[in-house]
């Protein structure tokens, strides 16, 4: 009977409620520039005065890109919209911090009831602020990057 019950709950465990994604936050893995998309999202590190080379790698964040500024938007089919924005800025001794914000709006929606009668209207979008900051060891020839993303998605009156 034991054994009953343990299979029973193992059972209920692995169904799923509902079909659609599995995970949150799928537009951070979107190419954050077109230079990216270009390449097929492939990152070439080989470019280490670009600020493309940052926003996918934390680790290239270096005083060779400070100033620089990259501004992208993209329009999509059915009202979705993204885009990116991302700056350099140089801290004291020769040291400096990524600081960027990525964003997808997924266009404006039918509110319906449970007759199909529309009752309004809502939308959705993501938002994603992330700091970015390296330090290089010049002995080993070795550079440490890390990044913080503050993340806020909504959809309807959703957080």
């Amino acid at each position: 009977m034991r054994l009953i019950a343990i299979c029973a709950l193992l059972y209920c465990l692995s169904i799923s409620a509902q079909i659609g994604g599995s995970n949150t936050y799928q537009f951070l893995e979107l190419s954050p520039s077109p230079r990216h998309m270009a390449l097929g999202t492939w990152v070439s590190t080989l470019s280490p005065n670009s600020i493309h080379s940052a926003l996918a790698n934390p680790a290239m964040v270096s005083d060779s890109i400070q100033g620089q500024v990259v501004l992208n938007y993209q329009p999509y089919f059915a009202g979705i919209n993204r885009g990116t924005a991302a700056a350099v800025f140089g801290l004291k001794e020769g040291r400096s911090i990524l600081i960027d914000t990525r964003f997808i709006h997924y266009g404006t929606f039918d509110e319906k009831n449970t007759f199909g009668e529309k009752i309004g209207e809502f939308s959705g979008n993501e938002v994603a602020l992330g700091v970015a900051y390296a330090h290089h060891f010049p002995s080993k020839n070795l550079f440490v990057g890390a990044r913080l993303n503050l993340i806020s998605s909504t959809l309807a009156e959703y957080n």
